[in-house]
Parts: C-alpha cells; sequence; structure tokens
C-alpha cells in the first residue's frame, strides 16, 4: 500500500515522496517524474530503517529538497532528511521535533530559500487539546531556536499547512471548525496574534491549503453543509504586514541610493518603512526604508528613488 503523496519541483524534474509499506513497515520513499510524466525510479528509502513513517511533506529550496514525515514508533516525533537531485537521501535523518503522540502529526512545510519553517501538529499536555507547533530550520540543517507555539489554546487545533510569501511564512490551521492563520518571519519570530480566514458560520470547515501570488494568498479548505465541498478566498493582500509590532530599530548609517526596485533585498533580510512596519520589498514604493539583514545587527538606510 502506497498513500499519501507530496510533490514539488526541483527545476528539472518532480519530486515525489509517499509512505510505502513494501518494506513490510511504512517508509517514507522518493523518486523522480520528468515534466513529461517519465517515472525516473521505483522508489528510493529516504527515511530510517525499521521506522514506522507516514504523511511527508517536500519543498525545494532552490539547491536540494527537503522532507518531512511523522515517525510513528517510540520515540515519537517529526523527522527530515535533505533530497538530492536524483531523489536520493544526503546526510541523515534530522530530528525536527519530539511530540507526546504519533496521532495527527500532519508535518508540512515551506521554504524561504535560506530558511526552512516545519509545522505540524501535537497534543498540549496542559490542555489536553491537539495545538500547533513549528520549528525554524536553516537550508544547511540547523536547527535555529527551539519549537515555536503557533496555536496553543482550550480548542484543538489542527491540519496546519504553511506557505511562503516572498518574505514571511503565514501558517494555517483548522480551529473547532474555523480557519485560522498568523504570520511568522524567517527569523521564527510570531508576527501579531492568530486571526480568521474563514467566516465564523456554523459549517465545519477543516484542512486548508495555502497559495500564494505576488499579489495575495489563495486560502482554500474542506468545507461541510449539505455536503462537503471546496471553498476559498483571496482577501488576505500581499504586502505592508498590519499585524507586526515591532519598530524598526534607529540607523546610524549614510543612506544608500537605490533605483526603480528593492529587488536586491528579497531574500534573507527584513525591511522596514519610517513608521517601523515591515513591507515586501517587491511592492515598495519610493521613500526611506531600514534594511536589516538576517545574519547581522546593524541597519542599512535606503532612499528608494523612481
Amino acid at each position: 500500500m502506497q498513500a499519501n503523496p507530496a510533490v514539488t519541483f526541483n527545476g528539472t524534474n518532480y519530486i515525489v515522496t509517499w509512505n510505502d509499506r513494501r518494506f513490510a513497515i511504512n517508509r517514507i520513499v522518493a523518486a523522480r517524474v520528468t515534466p513529461s510524466g517519465i517515472v525516473l525510479d521505483t522508489s528510493n528509502c529516504i527515511g530510517a530503517v525499521g521506522v514506522d513513517e507516514q504523511s511527508s511533506d517536500i519543498a525545494y529550496d532552490g539547491v536540494r529538497c527537503f522532507a518531512v514525515w511523522g515517525r510513528y514508533t517510540a520515540p515519537y516525533g517529526v523527522d527530515g532528511r535533505f533530497v538530492n537531485s536524483q531523489a536520493m537521501p544526503v546526510d541523515t535523518v534530522i530530528r525536527i521535533g519530539n511530540t507526546a503522540t504519533y496521532k495527527y502529526m500532519n508535518p508540512k512545510l515551506a521554504t524561504s530559500g535560506s530558511r526552512y519553517l516545519i509545522v505540524w501538529n501535537d497534543m498540549n499536555m496542559v490542555t489536553f487539546d491537539y495545538s500547533v507547533y513549528g520549528q525554524i530550520m536553516s537550508a544547511q540543517g540547523q536547527l535555529i531556536g527551539g519549537p515555536i507555539v503557533i496555536a496553543e489554546e482550550d480548542t484543538p487545533e489542527k491540519t496546519p499547512h504553511v506557505m511562503y510569501d516572498g518574505y514571511k511564512f503565514l501558517v494555517a490551521w483548522d480551529d473547532s471548525g474555523t480557519i485560522k492563520g498568523r504570520f511568522i518571519d524567517t527569523l521564527g519570530q510570531l508576527m501579531g496574534s492568530s486571526f480568521n480566514i474563514s467566516a465564523t458560520s456554523s459549517w465545519t470547515k477543516y484542512v486548508p491549503w495555502i497559495s500564494a501570488s505576488n499579489i495575495n494568498y489563495l486560502i482554500a479548505w474542506e468545507e461541510s453543509r449539505a455536503t462537503k465541498d471546496i471553498y476559498a478566498n483571496i482577501d488576505m493582500v500581499i504586502g505592508t504586514n498590519e499585524f507586526f509590532d515591532e519598530k524598526a530599530p534607529p540607523s546610524e548609517s549614510k543612506p544608500e541610493i537605490y533605483y526603480s526596485s528593492l529587488k536586491d533585498f528579497t531574500r534573507d533580510c527584513v525591511i522596514y518603512d519610517v513608521t517601523g512596519k515591515i513591507v515586501n520589498p517587491r511592492y515598495a514604493g519610493p521613500g526611506i526604508y531600514f534594511v536589516k539583514q538576517e545574519d547581522e545587527h546593524s541597519m542599512r538606510k535606503i532612499v528608494l528613488i523612481k
């Protein structure tokens, strides 16, 4: 039995992962598929030997792929491993996070190119409801900081999904039948509180999925009315983040003049406007901005002229 497929494109081929029981126990495997639909691999085992693994996801960071899955053999948790362009495993299995149970882990991931955000479910041993957790990881495989508590309320939060929009992550999940979301930056900092994505109607909504254009998000979910159908909204615009409370630190540097755009600052940095709000460089108009690189403490002052 093969189940729970996930797929990404690495610029040459598709890389597909799934859990496969041809090995007497569920193992995570990977295979390449060409753009014309030719399957190049019978399936390469990328997980650990002798461990029950299920529900994988995979993303491409511009150099190689990283796959995550749930470990259903104690010690329970979310594991992952890099996968090269031949759909073969690289290095060793990485433990992303420990979980209290083997149920409903549902790990998902997204990448900014230099950072990954992996999200999953786990039982909250205080409220005894399921909560949503996350972990930032570098493109080299180092865990950055500890687990992030993304959603931890008195109601069960399940089936998280995550998307990177060009400068921040959006996580969405099912909160007792309502779809909620929260922003997280590439440093792993929560950007404001959680908010409703779907309406708070009596119809039960679950299993959200996110994609993003350069304008807005499309967030789709299952919804049970007379029958189970698919609904979505495109109400969330990508641009200046209104949920973030942090102000830009002061800059003592001389301003640098840029013309046309701030496209050189689309990765590995945070850009503030003069009010202290984080902005998306794709939509920055003429004005003064402050740029903070992820690996630097100082700020650069930018004047954008168009």
